[in-house]
């Protein structure tokens, strides 16, 4: 698996797996966003310098998912990806999430997943992430350390 910038050309392939009825579940938001809005949140984390967003792409060039790097004014660095619906439950999450933090450039990254998306909670643990927070709203906070 690599890693590349997200470009423009990626939007209807990100727009169709955002629309997924299991991301808009496991979203912040659960709600689809409209085609419109999710083209100015894409181009926002392309140009903005607090985020780098990436596409995770298979060894034949095969777009698998993508992830992002949010750098907040703390320093804090928040990951947040998603896997292609149709290559979930193969391993993909744990590779993608690896991949990224071998990119990343941190020293810590933060996951906040919701609590009832138990794949994405195998991954974070999985690919050592240390639970540090379950807020009642319903996520829970992960922290890995990368040495």
């Amino acid at each position: 698996m690599k890693l590349r910038p997200l470009v423009e050309s990626d939007a209807a392939m990100l727009f169709a797996w955002r629309c997924d009825s299991d991301v808009v579940h496991s979203s912040i938001k659960r709600e689809r966003p409209s085609e419109d809005g999710h083209r100015a949140w894409m181009i926002e984390r392309m140009l903005a310098a607090r985020y780098k967003a990436l596409i995770a792409e298979a060894d034949d060039g095969a777009s698998v998912g993508t992830c992002t790097f949010l750098v907040t004014e703390d320093g804090m660095v928040w990951l947040s990806y998603m896997v292609a619906p149709e290559l979930r439950g193969r391993g993909v999450g744990a590779a993608l999430v690896n991949e990224a933090l071998r990119n990343s450039g941190a020293r810590e990254v933060l996951l906040e997943i919701r609590e009832d998306n138990g794949r994405s909670l195998a991954v974070a643990i999985k690919c050592g992430f240390e639970e540090v927070l379950r807020r009642k709203d319903g996520f829970v906070q992960f922290r890995k350390v990368i040495a």
